[in-house]
């Protein structure tokens, strides 16, 4: 079993793939907002990027903003000299999604319910269905 700092080095390496920063970008000071723009980076989850993409990542102390030029500008121009607080209230951050890393000292494993079953789909196969229910569009192709 993995330990706690190999899955939190494994989360942040491909956040900092996806969002083009550094482990030192997400590991920055409290309250520090980092700014970067958008890349097509090797590696990339392969998640639907529209023309003009803002996403925007805290695991702790610092934010980092990863967006293309115009929405970039659009956040410094918002978020800077806020706190984290006051940054993650503007009006236009919304649709949150929380994500929790396990804790791998006390997980257990668990028998799954009677008529429960899963798939592990690799990246590849994720990219192909996404493109077969038409949700795919890949703004770098």
């Amino acid at each position: 079993m993995m330990a706690q700092k190999e899955i939190l080095f494994l989360v942040q390496s491909q956040l900092t793939i996806d969002l083009n920063c550094s482990i030192d970008d997400l590991n920055a000071e409290k309250n520090s907002i980092i700014f970067v723009e958008a890349k097509e980076n090797p590696g990339r989850r392969p998640f639907p990027r529209k023309e003009r993409f803002f996403e925007i990542v805290s695991m702790g102390k610092s934010i980092v903003v990863s967006a293309t030029p115009e929405r970039l500008a659009i956040a410094k121009a918002q978020m800077q000299g806020k706190d984290r607080d006051n940054v993650f209230s503007l009006p236009f951050i919304r649709g949150f999604y929380l994500h929790f890393l396990p804790d791998v000292k006390r997980i257990q494993p668990v028998t799954p319910p009677n008529g429960f079953s899963f798939e592990m789909i690799k990246r590849e196969e994720l990219v192909r269905l996404l493109r077969d229910a038409g949700v795919w569009t890949d703004w770098s192709e």
